[in-house]
């Protein structure tokens, strides 16, 4: 995502099923509930440390494996974290 973009609306990616990977530039301060609602084959996904998430960010995303936290800088705080089902259905 371009830099300036500060909020992933509401279902703004909902059941996009041919995203695999997301980036969100370090200028994304919200996202939305139910933003990557049902994107079936997300794998992974990077995001700024200090986003704030709304409710069920993820749910529905099966194959959702990882999540990428990144500071301000552009480094890795947290790579890879590997989660579950009941993990990203809470998201």
């Amino acid at each position: 995502m371009q830099d300036g973009v500060t909020n992933v609306g509401s279902r703004s990616f909902a059941n996009c099923q041919n995203l695999r990977e997301v980036v969100l530039s370090n200028s994304v301060d919200y996202i939305g509930s139910h933003a990557f609602y049902g994107c079936t084959n997300l794998e992974t996904v990077t995001f700024p440390a200090s986003a704030k998430f709304g409710d069920y960010v993820f749910k529905n995303c099966n194959k959702l494996k990882n999540l990428n936290s990144v500071d301000a800088a552009g480094k890795i705080l947290v790579a890879g974290k590997n989660i579950n089902e009941n993990e990203y259905n809470r998201w």
